[in-house]
């Protein structure tokens, strides 16, 4: 089950933009992030086929196009943004879910003097941090300018659920780098060692290196 941490705050405060920031900074780490978008406007398109198929009964219906794949299904009010994330995320690290301020999720308030006179959320121990103005009632809670993106990722991060002690293991395709997610290192890690633990000389092997090299080979007449 992926973390899930709510950035919260009052309409126009910022909050999609410092999500679509955190986007930039986390996955850049390698992480792979899902989001979820809490709105109490209906998302309802009467007449487009997606909701035909809803409306005569599909559960969940996928709109496939060339740009993206778009599921729809339909909901309440009363879902949990852990069920969707269990329907939908599964395969994510992080998922950052916009709104949710009811919610006992840990969040990120994007707090704006001009919006409202003190902090929505009234549990101080929700709080990965407070951005945006400095509220006066701030208390314990860590207060991180909005431009300090790279540390409001780093107390993110610090809350998202990890193997202990991840294997070290590095992916290079054809001289890049390719970022690895946690669960995808172990598997590599475990595959690996497995197979070379039974070959002669590898059963206490401590650093692997293996290279898989393709050739070109030139096309026959």
């Amino acid at each position: 089950m992926p973390t899930i941490i709510a950035i919260i705050g009052y309409s126009d405060s910022g909050k999609t933009t410092l999500v679509e920031n955190l986007l930039r900074e986390i996955t850049g780490r390698g992480l792979r992030v899902g989001t979820i978008k809490h709105t109490h406007h209906t998302a309802a398109n009467p007449g487009k086929d997606t909701d035909r198929h809803l409306a005569a009964g599909a559960a969940a219906t996928i709109l496939h196009a060339p740009d993206r794949v778009q599921v729809t299904a339909a909901g309440s009010e009363d879902v949990d943004p852990t069920a969707l994330a269990t329907a939908f995320l599964a395969d994510c690290d992080l998922i950052l879910a916009e709104g949710y301020k009811s919610s006992e999720l840990p969040r990120i308030e994007v707090f704006r003097s001009e919006k409202h006179e003190k902090l929505i959320t009234t549990d101080p121990s929700l709080l990965v941090a407070v951005t945006g103005d400095r509220p006066p009632d701030l208390g314990e809670a860590p207060f991180v300018p909005a431009d300090d993106i790279a540390r409001l990722a780093d107390l993110i991060l610090e809350r998202v659920r990890r193997p202990s002690d991840p294997p070290h293991v590095v992916l290079m395709v054809d001289g890049r780098k390719v970022p690895i997610k946690f669960f995808v290192r172990d598997i590599f890690d475990k595959t690996v060692r497995g197979l070379v633990s039974t070959l002669r000389g590898g059963e206490n092997a401590k650093k692997i290196e293996l290279v898989l090299d393709r050739p070109d080979r030139e096309k026959s007449d």
